[in-house]
This record gives structure tokens, sequence and C-alpha cells, in this order.
């Protein structure tokens, strides 16, 4: 399994932070020919898991994807893995 890791600082209060980057409807923003759907009804926690489709009309594929690892704003920790074949 590969590990992808990102960090970086924003200027904005940690639970507006942690509020946006969990916001799952809200990756299909910034990812090309992708949407996601959202399969668990909120609030997010361990087990939570939504689809992220990318591809054009038939033409894709799905990303099934589980939180594993859910510890809100005060340290802030999340874990999202790939539940899909490889």
């Amino acid at each position: 399994m590969v590990t992808f890791s990102l960090e970086r600082t924003a200027p904005l209060p940690v639970d507006e932070a942690w509020r946006r980057l969990t916001r799952w409807s809200r990756h299909a923003d910034t990812v090309p020919l992708t949407r996601i759907t959202e399969v668990t009804p909120p609030p997010t926690r361990v087990g939570t898991v939504f689809v992220a489709r990318s591809g054009i009309g038939p033409l894709g594929f799905d990303d099934p994807m589980e939180v594993t690892v859910w510890r809100p704003p005060a340290g802030g920790r999340q874990t999202v893995t790939s539940i899909g074949s490889s």
C-alpha cells in the first residue's frame, strides 16, 4: 500500500480547517472528472464510507473509501483508506 501525506499551514481556526477538509462532497471540486457519493449518513466517524467516481459518462471507475481513524480537531487526525480492489 502507498502512503500519501500532505501538510499545509492555513490561516484558519483548527475547527474550521477540519470542517472544510472533511466535507467529502467538496473533494470533487478539486479533482477533475470526479464526483463523490456519501454512502454513510452524517456525522463522519470511523466506518464512514464514500465513493469517488472518476471518469466521463459510463467510462470511469469507482474508488470506495472508508474513514479508519477519526480524531477531530484538538490534535486532529484522520485516515481515509481506499477499500476498492487494486
